[in-house]
């Protein structure tokens, strides 16, 4: 099996940390939490968000199913933030430089800087996505709850990070055993 590159918890608080930017903060707050890869972040438009309603429409990208997802009070905070501090009307919700939307490997970049600031060295921006799955693992959400989050139309994308690490498992397996309930 292939070895999943994640930021621990306390990893990702970290990288946050050393994000002062809020452009990028929002862009990485977005990826981590609703599980996006870089193209489906940088296709983000305006017209996506309904702040009314806390909500964000999400468009997945490889065959992966979109949806509709609720904005948490800190990400509606920042969007709100960040549209205020732009000064023109472009329908894009993440601008480049030059006003268009951001390439991946522009994305790709910005990750590495903030990763080496803050000393975490290897790995690419699709850790953002292999992160909040081991997370929400982690903090026993069901398989295919984390399937129905991120987008997964196959539950066999999803099971690898199962595979992985799954704190909910060990526990009850280390729990069976502490109660002579296996030998």
């Amino acid at each position: 099996m292939k070895k999943i590159k994640y930021l621990t918890q306390s990893e990702t608080k970290q990288f946050f940390s050393g994000i002062n930017i809020l452009r990028d903060k929002l862009l990485f707050l977005l990826m981590y939490r609703k599980g996006l890869r870089c193209s489906e972040v940088a296709q983000l438009n305006i017209s996506d968000l309904d702040l009314e309603n806390s909500k964000i429409y999400i468009q997945r990208l490889k065959g992966s199913l979109g949806g509709e997802y609720p904005l948490l009070p800190d990400e509606l905070r920042l969007i709100k933030k960040y549209l205020r501090s732009r000064n023109d009307t472009n329908p894009i919700l993440f601008l480049s430089k030059k006003g268009g939307s951001l390439h991946r490997c522009y994305i790709y970049r910005l990750f590495k800087k903030y990763t080496n600031k803050c000393g975490l060295g290897a790995g690419g921006p699709h850790m953002m996505k292999h992160s909040i799955c081991m997370h929400l693992i982690d903090s026993g959400i069901g398989v295919l709850e984390l399937k129905s989050w991120v987008g997964h139309k196959n539950i066999n994308s999803t099971l690898c990070y199962i595979q992985v690490n799954n704190k909910k498992r060990d526990s009850l397996y280390l729990g069976a055993i502490k109660k002579g309930q296996v030998i």
